[in-house]
């Protein structure tokens, strides 16, 4: 995958969205992780989509970052992203698979998924991405089995939940 380059603000701006974030920058906070389930070949494809003013704290905060999308950064984000997003299966945490990240206008897409032998059933969902950076974070979650779409609403008082059967 190519180098893409966020653009940074001035140092004082960044101070600012790192100690004032509830009033600095787009209006909410929130970002949204989208399951699909696809049958060729049987995988659970996960999307994770945040705003890139909200990514650049987040990459700000884990370090080092100079602005590009490289494999370095893009390895930090995978990390993170292991370490706030959990999915269980029949009760059994799952591990997914990284697959990459990338900048789609205004957005940050960051790619997993896992290769299963049947569809998924009793899946739950701990979600905790962006909520130590912003006081009134929210993820929506969402999954699309067929025609049948599940959206769940988490936030730091309830991050995790189950999808209905």
């Amino acid at each position: 995958m190519e180098n893409t380059r966020i653009a940074l603000k001035p140092l004082c701006w960044w101070v600012a969205i790192l100690f004032c974030s509830p009033v600095v920058g787009h209006e909410l906070n929130y970002s949204t992780s989208e399951l699909e389930w696809r049958l060729d070949p049987s995988r659970l494809a996960v999307t994770h989509t945040i705003h890139l003013d909200d990514a650049a704290v987040l990459l700000a905060s884990l370090g080092d970052y100079d602005g590009t999308l490289d494999a370095q950064t893009q390895a930090k984000l995978m990390r993170y992203v292991e370490d706030h997003f959990e999915l269980t299966l029949e009760e059994r945490a799952v591990p997914l698979t990284p697959l990459g990240a990338q900048v789609d206008g205004d957005r940050l897409l960051i790619f997993q998924e896992i290769v299963l032998s049947r569809a998924p059933h009793n899946m739950s969902v701990r979600n905790t991405l962006m909520q130590q950076l912003f006081l009134r974070h929210s993820n929506q979650v969402s999954f699309l089995f067929g025609e049948k779409l599940q959206t769940l609403f988490l936030d730091a008082s309830h991050p995790e939940d189950t999808f209905a059967n």
